[in-house]
């Protein structure tokens, strides 16, 4: 039995999927904003949040996130270098905590730098989480990240693409869900790419299922 592969994007706050000039617009036009991971939640388990949320004026209420989605969803967070420029580790590390119930892993598409591997490390040691990196965060068991250009073992993917042909994607998953191993129960894919429209995603989440994941 194949296990299951659920996709989500990378963060739910784009512009192009609010525009209602365009034929794909998402979002309804008087949907509050506060109220669109709930809506985003409807038709997607998972999401990525990019490292950019903890540089807004606002910083993030993980709480209010918490209970805009449904107990199934899962949260990735992107960490970065420089990302505690921006938020100090101490308050990084609250706000996770009470994301925590549906706080899936961290995520470090890069190597971070020695001079923040102990800070990310604490933050980690703090968070009851997976960690999966594209290099080393200090001594911590981090799993790989799987991608077109570093097929590593993992249950974890970044997909680059718009998805507008599906073609590209089932080649993808393919390649992706032919590495798991049998223990494994849910894997996951994020789609990141500037141009990808939500009915787009919702395609490929339907063609997951197509072929039995």
């Amino acid at each position: 039995m194949k296990p299951a592969i659920k996709a989500g994007a990378y963060g739910w706050s784009h512009a192009h999927w609010s525009d209602d000039s365009r034929a794909q617009s998402y979002y309804p036009q008087d949907l509050p904003q506060e109220w669109r991971l709930g809506y985003y939640s409807n038709d997607f388990d998972r999401v990525l949040v990019p490292a950019a949320s903890w540089q807004e004026e606002t910083l993030p209420d993980c709480e209010d996130w918490l209970h805009s989605v449904h107990p199934e969803f899962r949260f990735f967070v992107e960490c970065r270098a420089g990302m505690l420029q921006h938020i100090a580790l101490s308050e990084l590390t609250v706000r996770l905590q009470d994301l925590q119930p549906q706080l899936a892993a961290l995520v470090f598409p890069d190597e971070m730098p020695t001079a923040e591997n102990r800070s990310f490390g604490a933050l980690i040691d703090s968070l009851d989480v997976a960690v999966y990196t594209a290099g080393d965060v200090g001594a911590r068991a981090a799993r790989a990240i799987w991608t077109e250009a570093q097929p590593l073992p993992s249950d974890f993917a970044l997909f680059d693409n718009d998805l507008t042909d599906l073609k590209p994607g089932r080649t993808f998953v393919d390649a992706f869900g032919s590495q798991l191993d049998d223990a494994t129960q849910t894997a996951t894919i994020i789609v990141h790419h500037a141009s990808l429209q939500a009915v787009d995603l919702k395609r490929f989440c339907a063609m997951l299922e197509i072929m039995g994941y």
